[in-house]
């Protein structure tokens, strides 16, 4: 199955997290399906920092825009995950099933890095729906099943 990776760095303390959402739009793997390995690879700048992903979040993804709708709804810590494992500098885990395959019902799973349970501050969060128009910064990042859309 495909694998992607998010490539996780330090900015002025602030978490860097790319591609934000997951997947970047026209990436290779272009779609994130169920049994797809997810790995987050730390960069040199995270040091001996032991940081674990945590999910909270979901929410449905308008089919033309591509932006949260608002229905946010909680998941548990796994997220769209069957399990989630560290391997030095690495974090990664398989899809499950029962996740979305077609664009137009994609979903977009919000995580959190976590530091000794303390959730980190981000310098390019992922978007995420707010009652009012425009939508508000999540502080944290997403993945989007199987892509954004249009």
């Amino acid at each position: 199955m495909p694998s992607h990776t998010i490539e996780v760095s330090f900015v002025s303390q602030l978490v860097h997290a790319e591609p934000n959402p997951l997947p970047a739009p026209g990436g290779t793997p272009p779609v994130v399906l169920a049994g797809d390995t997810v790995e987050w690879v730390f960069n040199p700048t995270v040091g001996q920092r032991i940081l674990d992903v945590v999910f909270s979040a979901v929410d449905d993804l308008d089919p033309t825009t591509g932006k949260p709708v608002g229905n946010l709804q909680a998941t548990g810590a796994l997220g769209p995950f069957v399990s989630l494992s560290r391997n030095g500098n690495r974090i990664s885990g398989t899809i499950g099933s029962g996740i979305p395959e077609n664009v137009r019902q994609a979903k977009r799973f919000f995580y959190k890095l976590v530091e000794d349970g303390k959730p980190l501050n981000w310098d390019n969060s992922v978007q995420g729906a707010a009652p009012l128009p425009g939508g508000v910064l999540i502080n944290g990042g997403g993945i989007d099943i199987p892509r954004t859309p249009p």
